[in-house]
């Protein structure tokens, strides 16, 4: 592939990265107005006055939290994205070897990059759930003692 033809494949495929990126937020931003507009409905349901004031404040935490980890999801995505057009790059980079050593040694560097990727991918992925399953935890928790005392 020539250098022109090479290029211009970067370009296009951080094109698609970033319009891949772009309706990712477009559909996160609905997702959380969405959830805006339930907060809203339930909220304004009639109820007692303590009973609205406890599901505020759920909802608000639970909303921070989800803002919080979909801001933490965009970061990745685009680094993730990011990468992905790094090995694309690297893999176009092996073809375009003018020997077989540099061939082979474009392809240990592609498989360790590669390798580099999936493993920042699954540590990250991890630690999202973990924060995820944390916060639920902890929410949990609170509304468990709050019912608590309010029986008491």
């Amino acid at each position: 592939m020539s250098g022109n033809a090479h290029d211009r494949m970067i370009e296009l495929l951080d094109e698609a990265g970033q319009a891949y990126f772009n309706t990712m937020k477009t559909g996160l931003k609905v997702q959380e107005d969405v959830t805006s507009w339930w907060t809203d409905q339930v909220t304004s349901v009639n109820g007692s006055a303590d009973w609205t004031k406890k599901l505020k404040v759920v909802l608000t935490q639970a909303i921070s939290q989800w803002q919080d980890n979909t801001e933490k999801s965009l970061k990745q995505m685009e680094k993730n994205t990011q990468q992905s057009i790094d090995l694309l790059n690297k893999a176009f980079e092996v073809g375009q070897a003018d020997s077989i050593e540099a061939a082979q040694k474009k392809l240990n560097e592609l498989w360790e990059t590669s390798l580099d990727a999936m493993r920042s991918n699954v540590q990250s992925t991890l630690k999202a759930n973990a924060q995820v399953a944390k916060a639920w935890m902890e929410l949990a928790a609170k509304q468990t003692e709050e019912a608590t005392a309010a029986a008491e």
